[in-house]
């Protein structure tokens, strides 16, 4: 046996589902989905012309800056620039580094004279006069002890026979970084 159905009315005076209000339902909906395509069509639309502008407004600054021409730069202005170069680079040499290890090296007996700096080759040469061979000799030897320095050598030395005491003067070249 079958039992029959149940009908439950939650909303008692409410009016049963019509078949024009189901199509009008749907022909809203319809209607809503072509107007978002159609939205979302000229807001594709909107955003092409946009890149479209864009370009263009780029190809019209570029037209209005004067390209360079393919003249030669002026010589004067060339050096300029070569002069500004050499300076950069002097200014990248270790000085402090290499003050100090010239400076740390004994000189009771020792006076500096003239620091020649060669930053293209990494290299300096020292002139210093010492009031013995010993002393002149404990000087260089403290300047090849020193980890800063890179190959410090003897390059030439002179008894100044007309100078009272008879000092030693002579020169010490040195480099930094890799071996000049």
């Amino acid at each position: 046996m079958r039992a029959p159905p149940l009908r439950l009315e939650f909303a008692p005076g409410a009016r049963p589902r019509s078949r024009v209000g189901l199509a009008m339902l749907a022909g809203a909906i319809v209607l809503l989905v072509v107007q978002l395509v159609a939205l979302g069509a000229a807001l594709s639309e909107r955003r092409h012309d946009l890149q479209s502008l864009a370009e263009l407004e780029a190809r019209q600054s570029d037209v209005g800056r004067p390209r360079p021409a393919s003249v030669k730069p002026d010589p004067a202005y060339l050096a300029r620039v070569k002069s500004a170069q050499r300076v950069a680079k002097n200014l990248t040499a270790p000085w402090v580094d290499l003050l100090d290890a010239i400076e740390s090296a004994p000189q009771q007996s020792v006076a500096l004279l003239a620091v020649e700096p060669s930053t293209a080759k990494q290299s300096f040469r020292l002139t210093a006069e010492a009031r013995d061979p010993e002393a002149m000799l404990a000087y260089l030897a403290a300047l090849q002890k020193d980890r800063r320095l890179v190959s410090a050598f003897l390059v030439s030395h002179q008894v100044q026979l007309q100078t009272p005491g008879r000092p030693i003067r002579f020169q010490v070249q040195a480099g930094w970084g890799a071996a000049p």
